[in-house]
């Protein structure tokens, strides 16, 4: 029989597609082995396939009211954070017990931690082991230095875990369904992308660039960076600045609590393994379980500053050259679109506009993207934002200029004006003669101008 309506694909089409076939219809994922390279309108290397006639010669078609209905169901759940159990979909934040058990465990550890190295700071050594040192003036300065540091890292610990990490908001879904078949859908590749808006295997609708699906939560995530245990949460868009506070602030934290409380620790050793004469005097204004308990405080930050080091180090320059952890594993030869070209740009597009608003852990007061699309320095921005805001995408934005925007950095077809066929009437001049000699009265409507009127 005739075939069903196929989906229009565009020139770089996702490749999932489902098998024409009665008796066990399944979807598979057809590789698009032929590739090219090229540059689009405005300029910016891209990588798809060469042709895609090989792909529609076959036996496979996209099913454009799966799509449709798997965007419609995927925009009304965009506002929470949990998917519903269903067979098709991986269901809460969560994909298995032992993933959620193994995230409460290294959550619990990290606060308890946290917790730990206050209480040993502030009531064991500042109350007892400095007085009992003859060292009451240090007690103040350094308990306002710890305290701010270790509020300032609490403080980014909670935000970034309870915080929306930038699941794909119900808007763009909204805009892919008013767009359709307009908007250009490319296959996800570890390479860059810019300006093309992906479709997802496992959510089943397309998502903007840079985003990417986090296995552990089961959503997409805009500006995906890494799912990260001890927040148990994902880091992306939204909640990327907290992270990065929280390890910088959580470093300074233990570095202070080391350097101010290093030579007590050196005593507290020497006390225990007695390895002087003359300490005697004062080992004996310390209790001994207040000398294992500051001990042990030490040995803990020590543990502490090795482990956030390696990621203060790993993400300050990431987030310096404006990429992500995901996207610093690309192996393609393209250069970063969307570098600003200083890393105080780059961190501005994190950050948000500098001001004082970049040291505490608060969405940025004027944020200079909405996740959904991103400048790129290479490519001439679209005179909507030139014009009107400046290259800043914040709250003040209106939706419509917003949307305007998404659709000219994802190059949105023009879609053709409908016409309308109650007066969409065809005019042959021969056939108008024809009734008129025949004494049709209702040649006017069969004109143009008629038809006007």
């Amino acid at each position: 029989g005739a075939p069903e309506d196929r989906w229009a694909i565009p020139d770089e089409a996702d490749v999932l597609v489902r098998q024409r076939d009665e008796r066990s219809p399944t979807e598979v994922c057809l590789p698009l082995e032929e590739e090219d390279s090229g540059r689009d309108a405005n300029g910016i290397e891209f990588y798809g396939p060469r042709s895609i006639s090989s792909v529609r010669s076959r036996s496979f078609s996209i099913d454009p009211k799966a799509i449709r209905d798997r965007v419609s169901r995927t925009a009304s759940l965009a506002g929470g954070l949990l998917r519903p159990q269903t067979d098709d979909a991986p269901a809460g934040m969560c994909q298995s017990q032992s993933k959620d058990q193994t995230t409460q465990v290294t959550m619990l550890c990290s606060a308890l931690v946290f917790a730990y190295e206050g209480v040993a700071y502030n009531v064991v050594y500042l109350r007892r082991i400095l007085p009992a040192l003859g060292k009451e003036e240090y007690v103040f300065p350094f308990s306002v230095l710890f305290n701010v540091l270790l509020g300032m890292a609490v403080w980014s610990y909670v935000v970034a875990h309870m915080s929306d990490p930038g699941i794909v908001p119900k808007r763009w879904h909204s805009f892919v369904s008013q767009v359709g078949e307009a908007l250009p859908v490319v296959p996800a590749r570890l390479e860059w992308q810019p300006g093309k808006a992906t479709l997802c295997r496992k959510c089943g609708t397309p998502r903007p660039e840079r985003a990417h699906h986090c296995h552990v939560c089961g959503v997409c995530v805009m500006r995906m960076d890494h799912h990260c245990p001890w927040i148990k949460n994902c880091v992306g868009f939204k909640n990327y600045k907290f992270f990065i506070l929280l390890v910088v602030y959580s470093s300074l934290t233990a570095a202070v609590a080391l350097l101010t409380a290093m030579p007590e620790l050196v005593f507290c050793v020497k006390s225990i393994l007695r390895l002087e004469d003359d300490i005697g005097n004062h080992r004996k204004h310390l209790e001994i379980t207040d000398t294992i308990v500051f001990m042990v405080f030490g040995l803990l930050a020590l543990c502490f500053l090795a482990l956030l080091m390696p990621m203060l180090f790993a993400h300050i320059p990431l987030a310096g050259a404006n990429v992500t952890s995901i996207e610093s594993h690309y192996d393609n030869t393209m250069t970063n679109p969307f570098d600003q070209g200083s890393a105080a740009e780059n961190f501005a597009q994190v950050f948000g506009a500098y001001g004082l608003d970049w040291f505490f852990p608060v969405n940025p007061i004027q944020p200079l993207s909405d996740g959904i699309s991103f400048p790129r320095v290479l490519c001439v921005e679209p005179s909507v934002l030139d014009t009107d805001h400046n290259g800043v995408q914040d709250g003040s934005m209106p939706n419509s200029v917003q949307e305007e925007l998404w659709r000219k950095r994802y190059n949105v077809r023009a879609q053709p004006p409908t016409r309308d066929k109650e007066t969409d009437v065809e005019f042959a001049p021969l056939r108008t003669l024809s009734r008129w000699l025949q004494g049709d009265g209702d040649i006017e409507a069969a004109s143009p101008s008629g038809a006007s009127r």
